[in-house]
């Protein structure tokens, strides 16, 4: 009995799965890995470069067998690229961009195809998490400004990695 439930649930995956890749795609995201074995769940990432900064989509599958469910979620973020090193400076789960929620959507184990309410929350989360993170980072001196705030989670003033990217941003934004 369990290989239906799992195929099933691959087929609810996959869905969801191609439903991202649609709207990272038109976004110029593509896929760079998959681990199916991310924990107790799975991991989808999908990136794109923007020479001075790279930007992540993650897409988390989980399982909580105890429930008898999956839940599903996904997180965006950015990394400043320096000559040395990528540096992660911020980044959040789609749901709390969006919602203000910090809970994963929840597909129950007998669900043949993905549920109309979390397909169309998932689209919203991952549309509006992208254009927050385009908005939010959209030149190396908003980068900066938002580097700066307390409303950000990532590389802060007491990081090792702080004086570099404040450094590396300032630079960029004297060469535009």
């Amino acid at each position: 009995m369990g290989s239906p439930r799992k195929s099933t649930y691959a087929q609810v995956q996959a869905q969801l799965e191609e439903l991202v890749d649609s709207v990272a795609g038109a976004n110029g995201f593509q896929i760079s890995s998959r681990d199916p074995n991310f924990g107790k769940g799975s991991m989808v990432v999908w990136r794109r470069d923007r020479g001075w900064r790279t930007d992540e989509l993650r897409l988390l599958f989980l399982w909580a067998g105890y429930l008898r469910s999956r839940g599903v979620c996904g997180s965006i973020g950015t990394n400043i690229v320096l000559p040395d090193r990528s540096v992660s400076v911020d980044g959040y789960r789609t749901a709390w961009i969006a919602r203000k929620s910090p809970d994963e959507l929840t597909i129950r184990e007998t669900d043949e195809r993905a549920p109309a309410a979390v397909i169309d929350t998932l689209r919203a989360d991952v549309v509006t998490s992208i254009a927050w993170l385009d908005r939010t980072y959209a030149t190396p001196a908003s980068a900066l400004e938002r580097l700066r705030s307390e409303d950000r989670n990532g590389v802060g003033v007491g990081n090792r990695h702080y004086p570099a990217v404040v450094s590396y941003l300032e630079g960029l934004g004297s060469q535009a």
